[in-house]
């Protein structure tokens, strides 16, 4: 038990002692962080080689100088980090506080430039809105000249003007008989109520009143 103790003592004196030597060994050369990276590099290599030949005190002291290396070049990095924050921090207390003000500012004319600012960035938000309800307004005017149940309504409209009433009448009718869209049935009694006044046709128009305030399908 004795001789196990004093064996790790001596391990771990050794380990210490490398690592003692590889931090003294370390030049201003050497903090190069690309320099560095490469000495990490070729550490891993001999670690693997090491363990690869069964030589694991040897791989174990590799690795503590590989993590002593690390450690340091961290360490490092934050001193400079931190030195660079304070320089940059002494630079700006160095500066005046009014640097880069010019001596003839108006606060009163600068508040009220940046009113006129505000107000054109309004207007223009306000332009920008009225543009996009424009190009909505004009999708949806699309969208009703593509729906063809709107296309038809309006050619129904188109075949009143045009047409004969009579022939009007006639078309309407067989149109009313074979629709099966309700909405376009609505607006063709609509029409034959028209014509059939128009033509004197008292008793069809009344009965096309009637189917379409009863919401009738009837002919």
């Amino acid at each position: 038990m004795k001789t196990i103790k004093w064996l790790a003592v001596v391990a771990f004196t050794l380990v210490a002692f490398a690592c003692y030597t590889w931090n003294r060994s370390v030049t201003a050369q050497e903090r190069d962080p690309d320099r560095v990276e490469g000495q990490m590099h070729e550490l891993d290599v001999r670690i693997e080689r090491a363990i690869d030949d069964g030589r694991m005190g040897e791989a174990g002291q590799l690795h503590e100088q590989r993590r002593a290396l690390r450690e340091r070049a961290e360490r490092e990095r934050a001193e400079r980090e931190r030195a660079e924050r304070e320089r940059a921090e002494r630079e700006r207390e160095s500066q005046p506080r009014d640097r880069g003000i010019p001596r003839d500012f108006d606060p009163a004319r600068h508040r009220e430039e940046m009113e006129h600012r505000g107000h054109e960035l309004e207007m223009r938000q306000l332009e920008i809105e009225v543009e996009m309800a424009q190009v909505k307004l004009e999708h949806e005017k699309m969208e009703l000249r593509s729906n063809p149940m709107i296309m038809a309504i309006q050619a129904i409209d188109v075949a009143r003007e045009k047409m004969e009433p009579e022939a009007a009448r006639e078309l309407f009718n067989d149109l009313l008989e074979e629709s099966k869209h309700y909405p376009i049935k609505l607006h063709l009694r609509r029409s034959l109520i028209e014509l059939n006044l128009q033509l004197g046709q008292r008793e069809d128009a009344i009965r096309h009143l009637r189917a379409m305030a009863l919401f009738s399908d009837e002919h």
